[in-house]
C-alpha cells in the first residue's frame, strides 16, 4: 500500500509541476528563453528521452565535443547514451549565448553530464555539473561560476508592446537588433532563473 500511495503522489506532484509550466507558458514567458535552434534532430529528440521527470529517470553520460564553424552558424553534437543530436547554433541570432556554450563545449564542461530533467511532451534539460555524479537532490542548481546577460529580441518573436514593457519591469533588458528564433518542437535555448541568469544550463523542446 505504500508503494501505491508514494507512487500515486509522485505522478500527482509532476502533474502539478506540468500544469503550472503550461500556465507560465501561457502568460507568455516562454520567449524570455530563447536563444538558439536546433534545426537538425528536430522533435526526434524528445523521443530519446520520453520518460518523466524523476531523478532515477535522469539520462546516462552527455558528451558535447564536437563544434564546427560554418560562416555566422556553428554546428554542434551532442553524445548521449540514447543516440547523438545534431545542433545547429545562431552567433547571429544570438552570439555571446553561442559562444558561450560553444567554449563549454570545447573545454569539456559538459562531458559527463546528464539530462537531469526530462517531461514527456515539453522538455530535456542538461548542461548542470552537478548532474555528473550518483546525487540527484542537487541537479538543476549548478552552472559554471558566472553568469551573464539575456540575448532576445522579443518583438522578433511578437510580444505586444504592452507585454514587453511588463517584462522589462521585471527586470529583462532586450536587443532589438537581434533576430530570435520561435520555440518550436527540437529548438534549443538556454535554462535560467529570471533575468540574466545563463550559465550552462540548456533544455531541448
Amino acid at each position: 500500500m505504500g508503494r501505491e500511495r508514494n507512487a500515486r503522489l509522485e505522478r500527482r506532484e509532476i502533474k502539478q509541476e506540468l500544469l503550472a509550466m503550461r500556465r507560465q507558458r501561457r502568460r507568455n514567458l516562454w520567449p524570455l528563453l530563447v536563444v538558439l535552434l536546433l534545426a537538425i534532430a528536430g522533435g526526434s529528440a524528445l523521443g530519446y528521452y520520453a520518460r518523466d521527470d524523476r531523478s532515477d529517470d535522469r539520462s546516462d553520460e552527455t558528451n558535447l565535443s564536437t563544434i564546427t564553424e560554418e560562416g555566422t552558424m556553428l554546428n554542434a553534437t551532442i553524445k548521449t547514451d540514447k543516440g547523438d543530436i545534431a545542433v545547429e547554433l545562431f552567433s547571429d541570432a544570438a552570439p555571446k549565448t553561442v559562444e558561450n556554450f560553444a567554449k563549454l563545449a570545447r573545454e569539456k564542461f559538459y562531458d559527463g553530464t546528464k539530462f537531469h530533467r526530462v517531461i514527456e511532451d515539453f522538455v530535456i534539460q542538461g548542461g548542470d555539473p552537478n548532474s555528473k555524479d550518483d546525487d540527484p537532490s542537487n541537479d538543476g542548481a549548478g552552472g559554471p561560476g558566472y553568469e551573464f546577460e539575456d540575448e532576445i529580441n522579443p518583438r522578433s518573436l511578437g510580444l505586444s508592446d504592452d507585454a514587453i514593457a511588463q517584462l522589462e519591469s521585471d527586470g529583462y533588458v532586450y536587443n532589438f537588433d537581434l533576430e530570435s528564433h520561435k520555440m518550436e518542437p527540437g529548438s534549443l535555448a538556454m535554462a535560467n532563473s529570471g533575468p540574466a541568469t545563463n550559465g550552462s544550463q540548456f533544455y531541448v523542446v
